[in-house]
Protein backbone atom coordinates (compact mmCIF):
# COMPACT_ATOMS: atom_id res chain seq x y z
CA UNK A 1 0.00 0.00 0.00
CA UNK A 2 1.48 3.80 -0.81
CA UNK A 3 1.43 5.67 2.16
CA UNK A 4 -0.40 9.38 0.87
CA UNK A 5 0.93 12.35 2.79
CA UNK A 6 -1.51 13.95 5.35
CA UNK A 7 -1.58 17.33 3.59
CA UNK A 8 -2.96 15.50 0.36
CA UNK A 9 -5.76 14.38 2.58
CA UNK A 10 -6.23 17.33 3.49
CA UNK A 11 -6.52 19.19 0.27
CA UNK A 12 -8.58 16.03 -0.82
CA UNK A 13 -11.04 16.48 2.20
CA UNK A 14 -11.37 20.25 1.26
CA UNK A 15 -12.23 20.11 -2.11
CA UNK A 16 -14.85 17.08 -1.41
CA UNK A 17 -16.53 19.63 1.16
CA UNK A 18 -16.74 22.54 -1.35
CA UNK A 19 -18.08 20.40 -3.84
CA UNK A 20 -15.50 20.06 -6.43
CA UNK A 21 -16.53 19.29 -9.52
CA UNK A 22 -20.41 20.27 -9.45
CA UNK A 23 -19.30 23.95 -9.32
CA UNK A 24 -21.27 27.19 -7.51
CA UNK A 25 -21.93 27.66 -4.00
CA UNK A 26 -24.83 26.03 -2.56
CA UNK A 27 -28.13 27.83 -2.96
CA UNK A 28 -28.85 30.50 0.03
CA UNK A 29 -31.69 29.26 2.84
CA UNK A 30 -35.64 30.23 1.95
CA UNK A 31 -36.87 33.46 3.76
CA UNK A 32 -39.45 35.76 3.64
CA UNK A 33 -40.74 38.51 6.02
CA UNK A 34 -43.56 38.72 8.57
CA UNK A 35 -45.44 41.94 9.55
CA UNK A 36 -47.43 42.90 12.66
CA UNK A 37 -50.34 44.67 12.40
CA UNK A 38 -52.64 45.72 16.01
CA UNK A 39 -55.67 48.09 15.38
CA UNK A 40 -57.27 50.45 16.74
CA UNK A 41 -53.08 52.00 16.23
CA UNK A 42 -53.53 53.78 19.53
CA UNK A 43 -54.10 51.13 21.54
CA UNK A 44 -50.34 49.91 21.54
CA UNK A 45 -51.32 46.04 22.26
CA UNK A 46 -49.32 43.25 23.41
CA UNK A 47 -48.29 39.57 21.60
CA UNK A 48 -46.27 36.86 21.40
CA UNK A 49 -44.85 35.64 17.60
CA UNK A 50 -43.40 32.45 16.95
CA UNK A 51 -41.76 30.18 13.89
CA UNK A 52 -39.37 27.86 12.48
CA UNK A 53 -36.40 26.94 14.65
CA UNK A 54 -37.84 27.71 17.27
CA UNK A 55 -38.42 31.76 16.54
CA UNK A 56 -39.87 33.83 19.18
CA UNK A 57 -40.62 37.25 19.46
CA UNK A 58 -42.68 39.45 21.81
CA UNK A 59 -43.63 42.98 20.95
CA UNK A 60 -46.63 45.83 21.43
CA UNK A 61 -48.59 47.68 18.38
CA UNK A 62 -47.09 47.15 14.81
CA UNK A 63 -43.76 45.22 13.55
CA UNK A 64 -42.12 43.52 10.75
CA UNK A 65 -39.78 41.22 10.48
CA UNK A 66 -37.42 40.73 7.46
CA UNK A 67 -35.04 37.64 6.60
CA UNK A 68 -37.51 35.14 8.57
CA UNK A 69 -37.12 30.80 7.89
CA UNK A 70 -39.95 29.87 5.79
CA UNK A 71 -42.49 27.67 7.35
CA UNK A 72 -45.49 28.01 9.71
CA UNK A 73 -45.89 31.05 12.13
CA UNK A 74 -48.13 31.60 15.18
CA UNK A 75 -49.44 35.02 16.65
CA UNK A 76 -51.07 34.94 20.41
CA UNK A 77 -52.77 38.22 21.06
CA UNK A 78 -52.60 39.54 24.78
CA UNK A 79 -55.35 40.01 26.67
CA UNK A 80 -56.58 43.96 27.47
CA UNK A 81 -59.60 45.03 29.83
CA UNK A 82 -62.43 46.10 28.44
CA UNK A 83 -61.16 44.84 25.10
CA UNK A 84 -62.12 41.73 23.19
CA UNK A 85 -59.10 40.10 22.07
CA UNK A 86 -58.53 38.91 18.73
CA UNK A 87 -58.03 34.86 17.89
CA UNK A 88 -54.56 33.61 17.95
CA UNK A 89 -53.56 33.00 14.24
CA UNK A 90 -51.43 30.62 12.10
CA UNK A 91 -49.91 31.31 8.48
CA UNK A 92 -47.23 29.87 5.95
CA UNK A 93 -44.50 31.56 4.83
CA UNK A 94 -42.82 30.91 1.40
CA UNK A 95 -40.03 32.00 -0.22
CA UNK A 96 -39.91 35.12 -1.24
CA UNK A 97 -43.46 36.36 0.29
CA UNK A 98 -44.52 37.81 3.36
CA UNK A 99 -47.64 37.24 5.42
CA UNK A 100 -48.90 39.66 7.72
CA UNK A 101 -51.08 39.31 11.05
CA UNK A 102 -53.74 41.87 11.69
CA UNK A 103 -55.30 41.82 14.85
CA UNK A 104 -58.55 43.96 15.38
CA UNK A 105 -59.06 44.34 19.13
CA UNK A 106 -62.92 45.68 19.65
CA UNK A 107 -64.27 47.52 22.82
CA UNK A 108 -66.38 45.27 24.96
CA UNK A 109 -69.26 46.71 24.80
CA UNK A 110 -68.94 48.61 21.97
CA UNK A 111 -67.89 52.14 22.39
CA UNK A 112 -71.60 54.70 22.77
CA UNK A 113 -69.45 57.72 22.85
CA UNK A 114 -66.80 59.40 21.45
CA UNK A 115 -63.83 62.28 21.81
CA UNK A 116 -63.32 65.92 20.75
CA UNK A 117 -59.88 67.44 20.67
CA UNK A 118 -59.68 71.04 20.69
CA UNK A 119 -56.53 72.41 19.32
CA UNK A 120 -55.52 76.31 19.71
CA UNK A 121 -52.55 77.45 17.93
CA UNK A 122 -49.93 79.35 19.26
CA UNK A 123 -50.22 76.53 22.25
CA UNK A 124 -49.51 79.77 24.73
CA UNK A 125 -52.64 81.21 24.35
CA UNK A 126 -55.74 80.62 26.26
CA UNK A 127 -58.47 81.08 23.90
CA UNK A 128 -61.72 80.87 25.37
CA UNK A 129 -64.25 78.19 23.11
CA UNK A 130 -67.77 77.07 23.72
CA UNK A 131 -68.99 73.94 22.43
CA UNK A 132 -72.08 73.62 21.08
CA UNK A 133 -73.80 70.47 20.38
CA UNK A 134 -76.93 70.28 17.34
CA UNK A 135 -79.07 67.69 19.22
CA UNK A 136 -79.28 67.40 23.65
CA UNK A 137 -77.83 70.12 25.76
CA UNK A 138 -73.95 68.98 25.95
CA UNK A 139 -73.27 72.25 25.61
CA UNK A 140 -69.50 72.97 27.17
CA UNK A 141 -66.96 75.45 27.40
CA UNK A 142 -63.28 76.03 28.51
CA UNK A 143 -59.83 78.00 27.63
CA UNK A 144 -56.92 76.70 25.62
CA UNK A 145 -56.32 72.98 24.41
CA UNK A 146 -58.71 70.23 25.82
CA UNK A 147 -59.69 66.96 25.24
CA UNK A 148 -63.20 66.23 25.96
CA UNK A 149 -64.75 62.61 26.76
CA UNK A 150 -67.90 60.70 26.16
CA UNK A 151 -69.69 62.61 23.68
CA UNK A 152 -72.35 61.15 22.20
CA UNK A 153 -72.26 60.92 18.58
CA UNK A 154 -74.01 63.79 16.78
CA UNK A 155 -73.12 67.03 14.88
CA UNK A 156 -71.25 70.00 16.87
CA UNK A 157 -69.85 73.36 16.68
CA UNK A 158 -66.92 75.16 18.73
CA UNK A 159 -67.44 78.87 18.52
CA UNK A 160 -63.51 80.74 19.30
CA UNK A 161 -64.44 83.74 21.08
CA UNK A 162 -62.38 86.80 20.40
CA UNK A 163 -59.47 87.69 21.70
CA UNK A 164 -57.98 91.00 22.79
CA UNK A 165 -55.06 91.56 20.07
CA UNK A 166 -55.91 88.31 18.52
CA UNK A 167 -57.83 87.70 15.28
CA UNK A 168 -59.60 84.27 14.52
CA UNK A 169 -60.38 83.19 11.30
CA UNK A 170 -63.72 83.43 10.01
CA UNK A 171 -65.92 82.57 10.06
CA UNK A 172 -64.95 82.46 14.11
CA UNK A 173 -66.15 78.86 14.26
CA UNK A 174 -65.92 74.73 13.42
CA UNK A 175 -68.32 72.43 12.11
CA UNK A 176 -67.64 68.57 12.57
CA UNK A 177 -69.11 65.56 13.68
CA UNK A 178 -68.72 63.05 16.82
CA UNK A 179 -68.48 59.18 16.31
CA UNK A 180 -68.70 56.49 18.51
CA UNK A 181 -65.05 55.16 19.52
CA UNK A 182 -63.36 58.00 17.63
CA UNK A 183 -61.67 61.34 18.16
CA UNK A 184 -62.78 64.38 16.62
CA UNK A 185 -60.40 67.29 16.32
CA UNK A 186 -61.35 70.78 16.25
CA UNK A 187 -58.57 73.58 15.53
CA UNK A 188 -58.00 77.21 14.71
CA UNK A 189 -54.88 79.54 14.37
CA UNK A 190 -55.30 82.95 16.11
CA UNK A 191 -53.39 85.56 14.58
CA UNK A 192 -52.02 89.03 16.15
CA UNK A 193 -54.46 91.77 15.17
CA UNK A 194 -53.03 94.43 12.74
CA UNK A 195 -52.57 97.81 14.72
CA UNK A 196 -54.88 100.35 14.03
CA UNK A 197 -53.79 103.47 12.23
CA UNK A 198 -53.81 107.13 13.83
CA UNK A 199 -57.23 108.66 12.27
CA UNK A 200 -59.37 111.81 12.91
CA UNK A 201 -63.01 112.86 12.86
CA UNK A 202 -63.70 116.63 11.86
CA UNK A 203 -65.59 118.81 14.61
CA UNK A 204 -66.99 121.77 13.36
CA UNK A 205 -67.12 125.57 15.04
CA UNK A 206 -70.61 125.96 16.96
CA UNK A 207 -72.51 126.55 19.61
CA UNK A 208 -74.05 123.74 22.22
CA UNK A 209 -74.96 123.15 25.64
CA UNK A 210 -72.60 122.19 28.23
CA UNK A 211 -73.44 120.88 31.52
CA UNK A 212 -76.27 118.80 33.17
CA UNK A 213 -80.14 119.66 33.23
CA UNK A 214 -81.17 119.41 37.35
CA UNK A 215 -82.76 116.30 36.80
CA UNK A 216 -80.66 114.26 34.94
CA UNK A 217 -80.15 111.18 37.09
CA UNK A 218 -76.88 110.98 38.70
CA UNK A 219 -76.08 114.02 38.31
CA UNK A 220 -73.33 116.04 40.47
CA UNK A 221 -73.70 119.24 41.43
CA UNK A 222 -69.91 120.66 39.69
CA UNK A 223 -71.92 119.71 36.13
CA UNK A 224 -74.01 123.04 36.30
CA UNK A 225 -75.35 125.37 35.58
CA UNK A 226 -75.98 124.25 31.95
CA UNK A 227 -74.76 126.95 29.90
CA UNK A 228 -74.30 127.36 26.23
CA UNK A 229 -70.67 127.41 24.61
CA UNK A 230 -69.72 129.01 21.42
CA UNK A 231 -66.38 126.96 20.15
CA UNK A 232 -64.76 129.30 17.29
CA UNK A 233 -62.31 126.74 16.31
CA UNK A 234 -63.17 123.65 13.87
CA UNK A 235 -61.26 120.60 15.44
CA UNK A 236 -59.63 117.20 14.42
CA UNK A 237 -60.28 114.61 16.83
CA UNK A 238 -58.25 111.14 17.02
CA UNK A 239 -61.33 108.65 16.54
CA UNK A 240 -59.43 106.66 19.32
CA UNK A 241 -57.61 106.93 22.54
CA UNK A 242 -54.27 106.95 21.95
CA UNK A 243 -53.11 103.60 21.57
CA UNK A 244 -49.31 101.58 22.51
CA UNK A 245 -48.74 101.45 19.02
CA UNK A 246 -49.42 105.05 17.94
CA UNK A 247 -47.45 106.46 20.42
CA UNK A 248 -44.17 104.30 19.42
CA UNK A 249 -45.21 105.09 16.11
CA UNK A 250 -44.57 108.98 17.38
CA UNK A 251 -42.14 108.67 20.43
CA UNK A 252 -40.69 105.10 19.56
CA UNK A 253 -40.24 104.46 23.58
CA UNK A 254 -41.55 101.04 23.72
CA UNK A 255 -44.62 101.21 25.72
CA UNK A 256 -45.23 97.66 25.78
CA UNK A 257 -43.81 95.01 24.26
CA UNK A 258 -46.01 93.03 23.06
CA UNK A 259 -47.41 93.48 20.13
CA UNK A 260 -50.88 92.03 20.66
CA UNK A 261 -51.39 94.94 22.90
CA UNK A 262 -50.49 97.87 20.20
CA UNK A 263 -54.47 98.57 19.65
CA UNK A 264 -54.58 98.53 23.44
CA UNK A 265 -54.55 102.43 24.94
CA UNK A 266 -52.00 104.03 26.33
CA UNK A 267 -52.27 104.20 30.22
CA UNK A 268 -50.30 105.22 33.17
CA UNK A 269 -49.33 108.57 31.32
CA UNK A 270 -49.36 111.87 33.23
CA UNK A 271 -50.42 114.97 32.47
CA UNK A 272 -47.25 116.65 31.45
CA UNK A 273 -46.72 113.33 29.32
CA UNK A 274 -49.57 114.04 27.32
CA UNK A 275 -48.26 117.71 26.23
CA UNK A 276 -44.60 116.49 25.90
CA UNK A 277 -46.31 113.80 23.60
CA UNK A 278 -48.33 115.94 22.00
CA UNK A 279 -45.30 118.32 20.92
CA UNK A 280 -43.37 115.48 19.72
CA UNK A 281 -46.31 114.40 17.47
CA UNK A 282 -46.79 117.50 16.23
CA UNK A 283 -43.01 117.82 15.29
CA UNK A 284 -43.08 114.88 13.63
CA UNK A 285 -46.19 115.61 11.84
CA UNK A 286 -44.86 119.17 10.47
CA UNK A 287 -46.89 121.30 13.07
CA UNK A 288 -46.60 124.02 15.02
CA UNK A 289 -46.33 122.38 18.65
CA UNK A 290 -48.67 123.86 20.17
CA UNK A 291 -47.51 123.99 23.89
CA UNK A 292 -44.50 125.66 25.78
CA UNK A 293 -43.37 123.65 28.06
CA UNK A 294 -40.94 124.72 31.01
CA UNK A 295 -40.26 122.42 33.76
CA UNK A 296 -43.62 122.07 35.61
CA UNK A 297 -44.59 125.32 33.80
CA UNK A 298 -46.93 125.24 30.42
CA UNK A 299 -47.92 127.50 28.45
CA UNK A 300 -50.62 127.10 25.64
CA UNK A 301 -50.64 128.41 22.06
CA UNK A 302 -54.18 128.48 20.76
CA UNK A 303 -53.44 129.40 17.53
CA UNK A 304 -50.85 126.75 16.78
CA UNK A 305 -51.23 124.11 14.56
CA UNK A 306 -50.11 121.30 16.55
CA UNK A 307 -51.91 118.45 18.22
CA UNK A 308 -52.93 119.16 21.85
CA UNK A 309 -55.01 118.17 24.49
CA UNK A 310 -59.10 119.48 23.89
CA UNK A 311 -60.10 121.65 26.51
CA UNK A 312 -62.93 121.09 28.63
CA UNK A 313 -65.16 122.26 26.53
CA UNK A 314 -64.67 120.87 23.34
CA UNK A 315 -64.76 117.59 24.71
CA UNK A 316 -67.84 117.63 25.63
CA UNK A 317 -68.93 119.05 22.55
CA UNK A 318 -67.34 115.84 20.20
CA UNK A 319 -68.86 113.54 23.14
CA UNK A 320 -72.46 114.85 22.72
CA UNK A 321 -71.56 114.95 19.15
CA UNK A 322 -75.13 116.84 18.12
CA UNK A 323 -77.04 115.42 21.22
CA UNK A 324 -78.15 116.75 24.82
CA UNK A 325 -79.31 113.55 26.51
CA UNK A 326 -76.97 111.62 29.22
CA UNK A 327 -75.06 109.54 26.62
CA UNK A 328 -74.41 110.54 23.11
CA UNK A 329 -77.16 107.59 21.60
CA UNK A 330 -79.52 107.43 24.31
CA UNK A 331 -80.50 107.82 27.61
CA UNK A 332 -78.90 105.93 31.22
CA UNK A 333 -80.86 104.10 32.63
CA UNK A 334 -78.99 102.16 35.13
CA UNK A 335 -76.35 104.14 37.56
CA UNK A 336 -75.01 101.38 39.33
CA UNK A 337 -72.69 98.71 37.75
CA UNK A 338 -74.64 96.40 36.38
CA UNK A 339 -75.09 96.04 32.51
CA UNK A 340 -77.10 99.07 31.11
CA UNK A 341 -79.21 98.01 28.00
CA UNK A 342 -77.94 101.49 26.07
CA UNK A 343 -74.17 102.12 27.20
CA UNK A 344 -73.43 98.10 26.64
CA UNK A 345 -73.40 99.12 23.14
CA UNK A 346 -70.62 102.34 23.03
CA UNK A 347 -69.03 102.01 26.86
CA UNK A 348 -66.74 100.46 29.07
CA UNK A 349 -67.31 100.54 32.82
CA UNK A 350 -67.37 97.93 35.52
CA UNK A 351 -70.96 96.85 34.24
CA UNK A 352 -68.85 95.08 31.51
CA UNK A 353 -65.09 95.39 31.79
CA UNK A 354 -64.08 92.52 33.63
CA UNK A 355 -62.12 95.14 35.02
CA UNK A 356 -59.46 95.71 32.61
CA UNK A 357 -59.01 98.27 29.60
CA UNK A 358 -60.35 97.05 26.54
CA UNK A 359 -58.94 97.73 23.01
CA UNK A 360 -59.85 100.57 20.89
CA UNK A 361 -63.08 100.14 18.55
CA UNK A 362 -64.22 97.28 20.92
CA UNK A 363 -67.84 98.71 20.88
CA UNK A 364 -69.80 101.04 18.51
CA UNK A 365 -68.41 105.01 18.35
CA UNK A 366 -70.65 107.97 19.13
CA UNK A 367 -73.09 109.20 16.57
CA UNK A 368 -69.90 111.59 14.79
CA UNK A 369 -67.56 108.56 14.90
CA UNK A 370 -65.67 108.58 18.18
CA UNK A 371 -64.86 105.48 20.23
CA UNK A 372 -64.73 105.46 24.00
CA UNK A 373 -66.14 108.55 24.62
CA UNK A 374 -68.03 106.87 27.02
CA UNK A 375 -65.53 104.70 29.13
CA UNK A 376 -62.56 102.61 28.98
CA UNK A 377 -60.01 105.39 29.78
CA UNK A 378 -60.51 108.43 31.62
CA UNK A 379 -59.28 111.32 29.31
CA UNK A 380 -56.67 114.41 30.17
CA UNK A 381 -58.18 117.52 28.79
CA UNK A 382 -56.01 120.93 29.47
CA UNK A 383 -58.19 122.81 31.74
CA UNK A 384 -57.50 123.07 35.50
CA UNK A 385 -60.48 121.99 37.65
CA UNK A 386 -63.14 124.25 39.33
CA UNK A 387 -65.94 122.95 41.12
CA UNK A 388 -67.93 125.89 40.75
CA UNK A 389 -66.20 127.37 37.48
CA UNK A 390 -69.49 127.26 35.39
CA UNK A 391 -71.05 129.98 37.35
CA UNK A 392 -68.34 132.22 35.53
CA UNK A 393 -67.73 129.78 32.49
CA UNK A 394 -67.41 132.48 29.33
CA UNK A 395 -69.88 131.68 26.71
CA UNK A 396 -66.86 131.61 24.00
CA UNK A 397 -63.87 129.37 23.82
CA UNK A 398 -63.82 128.55 28.02
CA UNK A 399 -60.39 127.21 28.38
CA UNK A 400 -60.84 126.47 32.51
CA UNK A 401 -60.01 128.39 35.73
CA UNK A 402 -56.32 130.61 35.52
CA UNK A 403 -55.32 128.99 38.96
CA UNK A 404 -55.94 125.28 40.21
CA UNK A 405 -53.65 122.17 40.58
CA UNK A 406 -55.73 119.86 39.07
CA UNK A 407 -56.08 118.77 36.03
CA UNK A 408 -59.59 117.86 34.21
CA UNK A 409 -60.54 113.97 33.27
CA UNK A 410 -63.67 113.18 30.99
CA UNK A 411 -65.24 109.83 30.00
CA UNK A 412 -64.78 107.90 32.72
CA UNK A 413 -63.52 104.64 32.81
CA UNK A 414 -63.59 100.86 32.78
CA UNK A 415 -63.49 100.55 36.59
CA UNK A 416 -66.33 103.19 36.97
CA UNK A 417 -70.30 102.77 37.48
CA UNK A 418 -72.48 103.68 34.53
CA UNK A 419 -73.22 107.11 36.03
CA UNK A 420 -69.28 108.18 35.91
CA UNK A 421 -69.71 107.66 32.10
CA UNK A 422 -72.13 110.37 31.12
CA UNK A 423 -71.30 112.88 28.67
CA UNK A 424 -71.26 115.53 31.70
CA UNK A 425 -69.62 113.66 34.23
CA UNK A 426 -66.65 115.67 35.42
CA UNK A 427 -63.08 114.28 36.93
CA UNK A 428 -60.20 116.08 38.41
CA UNK A 429 -56.46 114.52 38.90
CA UNK A 430 -53.09 115.64 40.07
CA UNK A 431 -50.99 116.46 36.19
CA UNK A 432 -47.95 114.30 37.79
CA UNK A 433 -49.85 111.13 38.57
CA UNK A 434 -50.16 108.15 36.52
CA UNK A 435 -52.75 105.62 36.78
CA UNK A 436 -53.90 102.78 34.74
CA UNK A 437 -57.54 104.26 34.28
CA UNK A 438 -56.37 107.70 32.35
CA UNK A 439 -55.48 108.53 28.78
CA UNK A 440 -55.49 110.84 25.96
CA UNK A 441 -57.43 111.87 22.93
CA UNK A 442 -55.19 114.08 20.91
CA UNK A 443 -56.71 117.52 18.62
CA UNK A 444 -55.78 120.20 17.04
CA UNK A 445 -56.67 123.15 14.84
CA UNK A 446 -58.57 122.26 11.76
CA UNK A 447 -57.71 123.73 8.39
CA UNK A 448 -60.51 126.20 8.32
CA UNK A 449 -62.44 125.26 4.78
CA UNK A 450 -63.13 128.09 2.65
CA UNK A 451 -66.36 128.43 0.29
CA UNK A 452 -66.12 128.87 -3.04
CA UNK A 453 -63.26 126.92 -3.61
CA UNK A 454 -61.40 129.80 -2.45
Amino acid sequence: MRHVPTFALLITATLLAAGCGGGGDPDPAPVGVVKVVTLPSTLDAGWTLTGPADAYFEGTGDERYPGRAVGTWTIVWDEIADWERPLSQSRTLVDGDSITFTGLYVADPPPTTGSLSIDIEPDDLQARWVLKRLTGDDDRSGVGDAVLHDLPPGFFTVAWQREPGWTVPAPGQVDGLITAGETAVASVTYTVQPAWPFATVRLEAGTYTMGSAAPEPGRETDEGPRHEVTLTRPLLVATTELTNGQWDAVVRGGRVDDPTLANQPVVEVTWYQAVEFCNAMSIADGFTAAYAINGPQVAWNPDADGWRLPTEAEWEAFCRAGTEGSLSDGELSRLDTELDPVLSFFGWSAANSDNRVKPVRSLLPNPMGLYDVHGNLLEWCWDRYGVSYYTADPATDPTGPVTGSDRVLRGGSFADANQRLRCAARAYLDPGAAVGIVGLRPVRNAPTVKSGGK
